[in-house]
């Protein structure tokens, strides 16, 4: 197999459909409009992200002027952020961000005691208000001052937006002066690449070539072919004298601060040699005059393609009501599948289950696509997919003074519950999500002896579900615990030795169930940052009562 590029003509290139749309950039604040000595609280209003510069606590230190304004230096322009010595840099959001970057330089100063070079930069983000709580990261690099321009980078653990405010600080109390610049920040994992063309999905060729853009500026990208280690790129990439069959091509954008895509994009395609017949209809597995090409329902016969919810899938092939009705309290819910792959399957006595026989990785699943109404009681596996939930939030009716909440979902199998509510009720009814099992993970559990102590059985993770929602109340029912919250990003699972929660933005209500063991109150409060784990022996011991 040989790779190059430029080896095959773009001419040759098909229009690549990607799996999902490319995210958007992050908003940038460069300080190159502002004229200079603009004070940071007077800059950028409108852009969703406030700055304000806190200055040293000297007793009677009266903050100088000059500090915390815009000055004639920045990293590869004309105009930076200045913060005085000794100074800290507040940057607060408006919403809950993904990741922040910038460039800073630590201005070389020196302790009066140790005659020490002080060039450190420090910055954490945080959950809510600088120091409230623990920081969700931070970031220290030692030697910020040997060029201006050193990458500043900060992050979420689970790729969801946690952070509402960032500061920076530079050296010691006795003062390094910080210049930041090219602040960019965003509600998404940054950056984000995309395919925008590449070979037809069945080839006739044994040369492929790609053309691929990221979602802001960037420094080049990392290319692979068929799982290869990746390798330094730039688009076009070509490959020639490639092997009949499957072929898969990935490729990250690296922005300017040295990140790269966390979930690069792919493109599969397949290469066939065998001659073509002379004519080949396009095919049209229903016979309804549409090509499955274009069929919004390929699995059954719909020459109109009626689509009423817009959601790019055919009524004929919905496996639910459609996503346009509203969610009604304790019967029904609208779900969305944002992303991955994710499954569904309806209660028995939902005849819209028998609409659909196709693969899943759970007998009895079917796939679920754009936006659906689903009825309580249905099972969701997005292990590999991220769904939003919307739900009622009491006894009135959507329109008639009810309200939707909603709550995104992944990396789990749960099941939808709420209960009923008198019609017109203003009570807050929590949507409930209850964790269950794929086939064979409780098997750890079961091979382990229920009785003797339980600091001698294993801690083997059974199931989990991530969960992040805004003003909804909403709980994750586990098998010894179950997690209340209303604003808040977390994780419960279920292990073999007790089901845990961990908190990365809020707070969340962890209530043990009647399985518990363990001697601690009943019901806690965790805070972001923190964890609880309510001890109990799980699927174990459930098998030796049987």
């Amino acid at each position: 197999m040989k790779l190059a590029l430029g080896a095959v003509a773009l001419a040759t290139l098909a229009l690549a459909a990607p799996a999902q749309a490319i995210d958007p950039g992050p908003a940038v604040l460069d300080f190159e409009a502002p004229s200079p000595a603009t004070a940071a609280e007077e800059l950028y209003p409108a852009s969703g992200a406030h700055l304000r510069v806190i200055p040293p606590n000297f007793g009677s230190f009266a903050l100088a002027d000059g500090c915390g304004v815009v000055t004639r230096t920045g990293h590869d322009s004309p105009q930076g952020l200045d913060v005085c010595s000794g100074g800290t840099l507040w940057l607060e959001f408006d919403q809950p961000q993904t990741s922040v970057s910038m460039f800073a330089a630590a201005l070389t100063a020196f302790d009066p005691e140790s005659e020490a070079r002080v060039d450190t930069i420090t910055a954490e983000s945080w959950p809510g208000e600088p120091g409230e709580g623990d920081p969700i990261e931070r970031v220290v690099i030692p030697n910020a001052s040997s060029a201006f321009g050193v990458p500043v980078v900060l992050g979420t653990r689970l790729n969801m937006p946690a952070i509402r405010s960032v500061t920076v600080t530079a050296g010691n109390p006795f003062g390094s002066e910080l210049i930041i610049d090219d602040i960019t920040f965003g509600a998404h994992p940054q950056p984000d690449t995309e395919i925008t063309a590449g070979p037809a999905t069945v080839s006739r060729s044994t040369d492929a070539a790609f053309a691929f853009t990221a979602n802001q500026s960037e420094t080049g990208y990392a290319c692979s072919l068929d799982g290869a280690p990746a390798q330094a790129c730039r688009p076009p990439f070509s490959a020639s004298g490639l092997a009949e069959g499957s072929h898969t091509f990935t490729v990250a954008a690296r922005d300017r601060y040295g990140t790269y895509d966390p979930s690069p994009a792919a493109y599969s395609w397949a290469i066939d040699l065998h001659p073509p017949p002379s004519i080949v209809p396009a095919p049209d597995g229903d016979r309804d005059g549409v090509a499955d090409a274009l069929d919004n329902c390929p699995a059954a016969a719909n020459a109109g393609q009626a689509d009423s919810d817009k959601d790019g899938v055919g009524d004929a092939c919905e496996v639910a009501e459609p996503g346009t009705l509203a969610p009604v309290t304790g019967s029904r819910v609208v779900v969305t599948a944002l992303s991955g792959d994710v499954f569904v399957k309806l209660p028995a006595d939902a005849s819209s289950s028998r609409r659909l026989a196709q693969t899943a990785p759970i007998s009895g699943y079917v796939p679920l696509k754009g936006i659906a109404a689903l009825p309580t009681g249905t099972l969701v596996d997005a292990r590999k997919g991220r769904v939003a939930l919307d739900s009622t939030v009491d006894g009135r009716r959507i329109g008639d003074g009810g309200a939707r909440q909603r709550v995104t979902l992944a990396a789990g199998i749960f099941r939808i519950r709420q209960a009923r509510a008198a019609l017109g009720s203003t009570a807050r009814v929590p949507t409930d999500l209850i964790l269950t099992s794929a086939p064979g993970a409780e098997s750890g559990c079961l091979r382990t002896p229920s009785s003797g102590p339980i600091k001698g059985r294993g801690r083997s993770l059974v199931r989990t579900l991530a969960a992040s929602t805004h003003k909804g109340l909403f709980r994750i029912v586990g098998a010894a615990a179950t997690s209340t919250a209303r604003e808040a990003t977390w994780i419960t699972q279920d292990r073999c030795d007790g089901t845990r929660t961990e908190v990365g933005k809020g707070r969340v209500t962890v209530a043990a169930a009647a399985t518990a063991t363990s001697s601690k109150p009943r019901t806690v409060t965790v805070r972001s940052g923190r964890s609880y784990t309510v001890k109990a022996r799980l699927f174990a011991a459930k098998r030796a009562t049987r």
